[in-house]
């Protein structure tokens, strides 16, 4: 086969994964659908490339931290199975990233002007989001210390 052609069927495999990405920030809430792009995308997680990774990272630990969502369904098995995982210093930086936006889109809204007010969101946050202490290798008082300290950070108090 010629280089040109390995490299559009390459490009093409590409736009399809990208494609495939795109759908699934769409379709999500639709849990048939959800499903059936996870079995894809767990088929085809070695060979997505970084980025694209990156981007499906965001969507399972949304699954992961979705209370709503049930451990029987194949989004949150593999979300289970990606995200609650220790020493992927990758993901670490991943849900760092997601826990900062996050905070950023609290802040924005709630308009944080106080210690107390950033304590309040701290305690909600680190319980509801509690099952993100697992990949980045926090006690529980020291899940709560890491929100604490990037609602501080970030809201400038």
């Amino acid at each position: 086969m010629k280089l040109s052609k390995i490299l559009k069927l390459r490009c093409r495999v590409n736009t399809f994964k990208d494609s495939l990405i795109e759908i699934f920030i769409k379709i999500k809430s639709d849990w048939n659908l959800e499903n059936l792009l996870t079995n894809w995308c767990e088929e085809l997680w070695d060979d997505f490339n970084e980025k694209q990774k990156e981007e499906l990272y965001k969507l399972y630990i949304e699954f992961v931290t979705d209370i709503h969502r049930q451990d029987k369904f194949e989004q949150k098995q593999f979300a289970n199975k990606l995200i609650l995982v220790k020493g992927n210093s990758d993901l670490k930086e991943i849900i760092d990233k997601w826990v900062t936006d996050l905070i950023e889109e609290d802040i924005k809204q709630d308009k944080i002007k106080s210690k107390e007010v950033a304590e309040r969101a701290s305690t909600y946050m680190s319980r509801n989001y509690r099952i993100l202490k697992i990949p980045l290798e926090l006690e529980n008082d020291s899940f709560y210390d890491y929100i604490y300290k990037k609602y501080i950070e970030i809201s400038g108090l």
